[in-house]
């Protein structure tokens, strides 16, 4: 099991990682930027503020308090170490934002769902009364199927709200990478994040090297390690992720050879990144468009053996 978290700091709100990156593109010192910015409301501001005092950068700090995800830490670590810490929080702030707003309209569908089925659940109730049928039996009966509808509904919402990182590593362990919804989220994550520390500055080798701990999977790292070596010793990135499975699909790789001899591999995932969202995001509202089918499906079961 995963040891339980030791801190337990809730996010930080868009609003306050966009007030930091503004004062810190006033030019105003990390610490004085942190010390005057909302961010010190924050339960764990005052902590962070200390750790910033004592020279620490601002990433190793969030992610010591476990504010922000390891990939989040790469990506700002290496925006720190380009000067474009700044960027990359607006950037943070925007993600948390679309995020939310995606979370509440699939919260939405779920509260909806779930007053349909009070909805059927009493108007079944109320059929069995006015046929003047055994209503504790039906009473039950309807109760329980409701209570199984309910935990399929709740669990497949949960399951989609998922963070991408937490799919690509279910994939990984089931073996599940050539599902399409694995094969866009590791272009609109684990892509995007390799765009993002090459735009940076980072070489391509350190790039892959500071991803092989973001997925909790034997496999996934002996992948990368190898992959890095052959990227090490010369071999195209093209070539080194093909070779171990660390390609979504073939096409993906004529865009890599492609963005490779043109110069533009950090402009090319970002712009396939903003694709796999849109794809990601029409993937969860399919299947959230199926479960009111199921439950209908589930609705009529229930009809059927109150008539039998």
């Amino acid at each position: 099991m995963p040891s339980k978290s030791r801190f337990n700091y809730r996010p930080l709100k868009a609003q306050q990682l966009r007030e930091l990156a503004t004062l810190i593109t006033s030019g105003i010192p990390l610490a004085d930027a942190w010390a005057k910015a909302a961010t010190m409301a924050h339960p764990a501001g005052p902590v962070i503020l200390q750790q910033l005092q004592k020279g620490s950068s601002l990433p190793a700090a969030m992610k010591f308090l476990e504010l922000i995800s390891a990939p989040q830490q790469v990506t700002l670590s290496a925006a720190n170490n380009a000067g474009t810490l700044n960027q990359a929080l607006q950037q943070l702030a925007a993600d948390y934002e679309n995020r939310e707003a995606h979370q509440r309209k699939l919260k939405s569908k779920f509260y909806l769902l779930c007053l349909l089925l009070f909805v059927g659940w009493g108007a079944s109730l109320a059929l069995v009364a006015a046929q003047g049928q055994g209503l504790l039996a039906a009473f039950v009966s309807n109760t329980l199927w409701c209570l199984i509808c309910y935990a399929i509904i709740h669990k497949t919402v949960s399951v989609v709200l998922k963070d991408g990182w937490w799919w690509l590593e279910k994939a990984w362990r089931f073996g599940m990478q050539q599902h399409k919804a694995y094969q866009w989220a590791l272009i609109a994550h684990w892509y995007a994040l390799l765009g993002t520390q090459v735009a940076a500055g980072v070489d391509l080798v350190s790039a892959l090297r500071q991803m092989a701990d973001l997925l909790n999977q034997a496999s996934y790292r002996k992948a990368i390690k190898a992959a890095s070596k052959d990227l090490e010793n010369g071999h195209p990135l093209s070539q080194s992720l093909a070779d171990y499975s660390l390609l979504p699909n073939p096409e993906f790789r004529s865009i890599l050879i492609s963005a490779e001899a043109s110069g533009r591999l950090a402009e090319t995932l970002q712009q396939q990144r903003r694709i796999a969202d849109q794809q990601l995001e029409h993937f969860q509202d399919t299947v959230m468009m199926w479960v009111p089918k199921g439950l209908y499906a589930m609705c009529g079961a229930v009809a059927l053996t109150m008539v039998l």
